[in-house]
C-alpha cells in the first residue's frame, strides 16, 4: 500500500466519522467548511458536542464566541489555536482562543435590573410585571447594592454576586436553579436578564452573554499573541485535562460554581485570575511555567500586575495544588499572588517559584472603600521561593476592612530586600510560618492577631506597645534566641480591691517548661495607681514561682495615700539549668522592698515559671487600683521594647 492509499483511507474514515457523529448530535471540529471562528460558531449552534482529532491543530483567525448552553468540547488531544496576527498594544483588545462568555465589569452596568422584593428558597418575588422580562432557560445576574468604584468611577464592582439559570417565571416571580447567599439577600438584591441583548460595552465584542454548563476536556487551547480562555461569565462549567498556551493561563470574570482541574499552562503574563464576583469556583492540579513578558511585544513590555489573583469581590474561590514557576527574567508590576476584596478565598497546598520577582510574594489586601472588606481569605500549606523579593507575605488594610486574614503552614525561601512580612487588620493569624530571612513588622491598625509558632530570623521589627497590647504573640523563634518565651500582656481596666487576704493574686504570666534555656532573660515592668480607702494601706507584691515550689518575693510595695502611683521593673535570668536569678528594682512607690535572690528550680526542661502580681488591702473597703501593663520576653529577642 502506498502513501497515497493511506491518505485516501484516512480521509474516507474522517468523513465517515463526521457523518456518524453528526447523527449522534456531535461533530468533528475539522468538519468546518473553513478554519474560521464564524464556521466554528455555526457548527456549535447545530451540534451539542464538538470533537477534536488527536494530533491536529484546529485554527481560528479571531475569537470564536460559542453561546450554546451545555456545549461539550472534547479535544481528544487536539489543539484549538488562535492565529490572529494583530499585535498587542495598549489600544487593542487581545484576541482569545476560546471565550467563556462575555461578562466584564463594564458590561454588567449595561444590563437592566429589577428589585428583588423577597426570597423563599429559590423563588424570588418581584414587582408585578417585572417577572414578564424573564423566561425559563434565561441566564441571570443578581447582585447587591454595596459596591465600590474602579477607574475613577467608570464602573462598579459589587460586593455580592450570583449568576444563575431561570427554571420558571411569572409576572411577579422568578424561580432560579440555586439559592442566593444570605449576604446577598441582605444587600438589597436586584436581578437582570443576561439574555436580553445588552451591550458588552467593549468595542469589537459581541453583546453581553453568560455561558451555561460548558464541558471542555482533553484540549490544547493556544493563542499566538492573545489569551487562552478569556472574558468569562460562565455558570457550572467543567474544564479538565487542558493545556493552555498564550498570554495568560486563565483570566476569567464571573466564574460561578465552576471546576478547573488538571491544567498545564505556559504563558508569559499571568497564571490565573478570577474576578468580577466569581463564586464557589475551584482551580486545582495546575502545572506550568511563565516566560519573560518583555519578549512578547517586539521589545515592548507586557508585564502583568500579578501572577495569581482572586479579587473583585469574588467569594469561596480556591486555587489548590499549584506547582508553578516564573521564568528567570519574569516579574510583575505588583504582588506575585494577591487575594483582593472578597471573602472566603484561598490559595493552598502549592509550591510557587518566582525567581526574578522583586515585589511581594503572598498578599492579602482590603478594598479601600468602607463596606467592601476582605474577610476570611488566606494562604495555607505553601512553599514560596522568592529569592530576590521585597517581602514574603503582606496583609495590607488600606480600607480598614481586612478581617480574619491568615497565613498558615508556609515555608518562605529567599533573601528579602525589606522584611519577612507586614501585617495589619483584625483577627488575623500567622501560624507555623518559617522564613529564611527577614523580620515581621506589625503595622497599626492591627488588633486581635494570633502570631505563634513561627520563625523570623530578624525577630519582630519595631514592635510597639499597641501591638503588644492588642495581639497574642507567643512561641516564636528568631536567630538571636531560637526559642522566644511566651508573652502575656495584661491591659486591665480599673478594678476594685476589697480583699484583705494577703498574697491575693491579681495578675500572672506563665512561661511553660522548656521555654527557658541557659542565659535566657525575662524582663518585666509593671506600673499602676491606687486610690480610695482613705489612709488604708495597699500592698503590691511581685513574686516568682517555679512549678511545685514556694513563691519567692522579689518586690513588695505599700501605698497609703489616695491616687498613689507605683512601679517596679526587674529581670529573671537563667544562670544554669537548675538556677534562676531574680532581681527587682523600684523607681516609684511610698514604701518599697526589693530583693535579689537565686532560686533553685530543679530542671527547667520540666518546670515552668510564673510571674505573679498580688494586690490586697489591710482594711476591708473599696480600694481602686489599676495595673496598666505587664509583659515578658527573652532578652535576645531583637527590636522588642520592654513595656509596662
Amino acid at each position: 500500500m502506498n502513501a497515497l492509499d493511506v491518505t485516501a483511507r484516512g480521509l474516507a474514515k474522517r468523513a465517515l466519522d463526521t457523518e456518524v457523529l453528526s447523527n449522534e448530535g456531535a461533530a468533528n471540529i475539522a468538519s468546518r467548511a473553513a478554519p474560521t471562528a464564524a464556521a466554528l460558531e455555526a457548527l456549535s449552534a447545530d451540534y451539542a458536542a464538538l470533537l477534536g482529532i488527536a494530533g491536529e491543530s484546529h485554527t481560528v483567525e479571531t475569537a470564536p464566541y460559542l453561546t450554546r448552553q451545555r456545549l461539550v468540547i472534547r479535544g481528544n488531544g487536539a489543539e484549538l489555536r488562535n492565529v490572529n496576527p494583530t499585535p498587542l498594544s495598549t489600544n487593542d483588545v487581545p484576541s482569545g482562543a476560546l471565550p467563556m462568555g462575555v461578562s466584564n465589569v463594564w458590561g454588567t452596568e449595561w444590563l437592566t435590573y429589577y428589585p428583588v422584593q423577597s426570597a423563599d428558597g429559590t423563588v424570588l418575588a418581584l414587582t408585578a410585571g417585572d417577572g414578564d422580562q424573564f423566561a425559563a432557560g434565561n441566564l441571570v445576574v443578581v447582585h447587591g447594592a454595596t459596591s465600590y468604584f474602579v477607574s475613577n468611577g467608570e464602573y462598579h464592582v459589587y460586593r455580592h454576586y450570583t449568576r444563575a439559570r431561570v427554571l420558571a417565571a411569572t409576572a411577579s416571580s422568578v424561580t432560579l436553579d440555586r439559592i442566593l447567599p444570605d449576604e446577598l439577600l441582605a444587600d438589597s438584591p436586584v436581578i437582570a436578564n443576561a439574555d436580553a441583548g445588552a451591550s458588552s460595552a467593549i468595542e469589537g465584542l459581541p453583546n453581553y452573554y453568560l455561558l451555561y454548563a460548558p464541558h471542555v476536556s482533553n484540549l490544547t487551547v493556544a493563542s499566538d499573541l492573545g489569551e487562552t480562555l478569556k472574558w468569562g461569565g460562565v455558570i457550572d462549567g467543567t474544564f479538565r485535562d487542558l493545556i493552555m498556551v498564550g498570554r495568560n493561563g486563565i483570566g476569567l470574570n464571573a466564574a460561578q460554581n465552576c471546576l478547573f482541574e488538571n491544567i498545564h499552562f505556559h504563558s508569559w503574563r499571568k497564571i490565573a485570575e478570577f474576578g468580577e464576583g466569581s463564586y464557589g469556583t475551584t482551580f486545582r492540579s495546575v502545572r506550568g511555567s511563565l516566560a519573560d513578558a518583555r519578549t512578547k511585544l517586539g521589545g515592548g513590555d507586557d508585564t502583568g500586575p500579578f501572577f495569581l489573583s482572586i479579587a473583585e469581590n469574588s467569594a469561596y474561590c480556591v486555587y489548590e495544588d499549584f506547582h508553578v514557576s516564573s521564568g528567570p527574567n519574569n516579574a510583575t508590576g505588583g504582588a506575585a499572588c494577591q487575594l483582593g476584596g472578597g471573602h472566603n478565598n484561598a490559595i493552598r497546598n502549592s509550591t510557587l517559584r518566582f525567581p526574578a520577582h522583586t515585589g511581594d510574594g503572598l498578599v492579602i489586601r482590603s478594598t479601600p472603600t468602607v463596606g467592601n472588606p476582605n474577610i476570611d481569605c488566606g494562604y495555607e500549606n505553601i512553599d514560596l521561593h522568592l529569592p530576590v523579593g521585597a517581602r514574603f507575605f503582606t496583609a495590607g488594610d488600606a480600607g480598614a476592612g481586612l478581617t480574619r486574614p491568615y497565613f498558615r503552614n508556609i515555608r518562605c525561601f529567599g533573601t528579602v530586600a525589606t522584611r519577612a512580612g507586614d501585617i495589619q487588620g483584625d483577627q488575623g493569624v500567622v501560624e507555623n510560618v518559617w522564613c529564611e530571612s527577614g523580620a515581621l513588622r506589625i503595622i497599626q491598625p492591627c488588633t486581635n492577631w494570633r502570631v505563634e509558632n513561627n520563625y523570623f530570623p530578624g525577630g519582630f521589627e519595631s514592635l510597639t506597645r499597641a501591638a503588644l497590647n492588642g495581639n497574642t504573640i507567643r512561641n516564636n523563634e528568631c536567630d538571636a534566641s531560637r526559642r522566644i518565651a511566651s508573652m502575656a500582656i495584661v491591659n486591665a481596666e480599673q478594678m476594685t480591691i476589697a480583699s484583705t487576704a494577703a498574697n491575693t493574686v491579681a495578675y500572672s504570666m506563665a512561661i511553660a517548661p522548656g521555654d527557658l534555656e541557659f542565659l535566657d532573660e525575662v524582663r518585666f515592668r509593671l506600673t499602676g495607681t491606687t486610690g480610695g480607702g482613705g489612709a488604708n494601706t495597699r500592698h503590691v507584691r511581685v513574686t516568682c514561682q517555679i512549678d511545685g515550689a514556694t513563691a519567692v518575693e522579689i518586690a513588695h510595695m505599700t501605698t497609703t495615700g489616695n491616687a498613689d502611683s507605683w512601679a517596679v521593673e526587674g529581670t529573671i535570668e537563667v544562670q544554669a539549668n537548675t538556677v534562676v536569678h531574680a532581681a527587682a528594682k523600684t523607681f516609684a512607690g511610698s514604701v518599697a522592698t526589693v530583693k535579689d535572690t537565686r532560686i533553685s528550680v530543679g530542671d527547667l526542661d520540666l518546670n515552668g515559671l510564673v510571674l505573679a502580681v498580688e494586690i490586697w488591702t489591710d482594711v476591708s473597703g473599696l480600694i481602686a487600683t489599676q495595673l496598666v501593663k505587664m509583659a515578658g520576653h527573652k532578652a535576645g529577642m531583637r527590636n522588642v521594647p520592654v513595656y509596662g
